[in-house]
């Protein structure tokens, strides 16, 4: 589908200033997606015998920790894969969350289990993003679990604890949706796609859980533009960034800026940095 020659595409929406961004006056030709907005939050809990924050980062809340798992003692820990290599080039990222100046990160020698909630699913959707779950893994070096499918509804007071759903010595699985902003009102207006991870601090500062969230209708929409595949797929990637950890960009040439106006079928090598780093992260002997 082209643009008609008078057309102009809309300037890219700024979603880190204050006051309402501005919208595109079409969504007909061109697709500027609107992937994330920056919004952090700490909520204060108490974790087992010491004060600790759990952390959420990304594009906005995506849980509040109200019950934690039975302490899990890891006495020889092994990275399940091997650490990613470090890639040149340019280009910079940043991170969601540090703590005495070091990412909060998973622990690469714990799988990160995931869930996928498969109602209303764009066509291909599952395809791509199997794809991008398999490019982060290799891009970090962090081992993915697959457990399946699940009912529970995207929310941003998930808890990250949840025995009654899942198991019930282990933090609650990471939560992928296909959802629309009814449900969803996060992805109201030119918002495809949602993410970020639940991490808590202290002693052993890390990443426990998370949540992804994609607008289905908004994707299948995409899909039907020139290059809409490619489209689609730089969402997930982009999403799944939040997920490990890394924080928004502004580069064009960066999976990790929030606003796409070109489709980008990789991470670039500044997106490749930090995810290298952030699957560097320290293997806990104790959770």
């Amino acid at each position: 589908m082209s643009a008609p020659p008078s057309y102009r595409p809309p300037s890219p929406l700024d979603l880190r200033g204050s006051g309402s961004p501005r919208r595109p006056s079409s969504r007909i030709w061109l697709p500027i997606l609107v992937v994330s907005a920056i919004v952090a939050s700490l909520a204060l809990v108490h974790l087992r015998d010491h004060e600790a924050a759990a952390l959420g980062g990304g594009d906005g809340v995506f849980g509040t920790v109200t019950a934690h798992p039975p302490v899990r003692d890891f006495p020889d820990p092994q990275r399940i894969l091997a650490t990613p290599a470090t890639v040149a080039g340019a280009g910079g990222y940043t991170v969601l969350n540090q703590q005495n100046g070091q990412p909060i990160a998973w622990d690469p020698c714990q799988a990160i289990h995931f869930v996928v909630r498969p109602d209303g699913a764009p066509p291909g959707g599952r395809v791509f993003l199997d794809e991008a779950m398999a490019e982060i893994s290799k891009d970090t070096g962090l081992y993915f679990m697959d457990d399946g499918t699940t009912t529970e509804a995207p929310s941003t007071r998930r808890n990250p604890y949840q025995p009654d759903r899942y198991d019930k010595s282990a933090w609650a699985p990471v939560l992928i949706s296909w959802s629309n902003p009814t449900e969803y009102p996060g992805l109201a207006g030119d918002v495809i796609g949602l993410a970020g991870p639940i991490a808590v601090t202290g002693k052993n500062a890390h990443i426990v859980s998370g949540e992804v969230v994609f607008d289905a209708p908004e994707i299948e929409r995409v899909e039907g533009y020139p290059d809409g595949a490619t489209y689609a797929y730089d969402v997930m990637l982009h999403e799944l960034g939040h997920l490990v950890g890394l924080g928004h960009i502004d580069d064009p040439n960066s999976v990790m800026n929030p606003v796409t106006s070109r489709p980008l079928p990789r991470y670039s090598d500044g997106d490749l940095r930090g995810l290298a780093v952030l699957g560097s992260g320290r293997c806990l002997t104790r959770e």
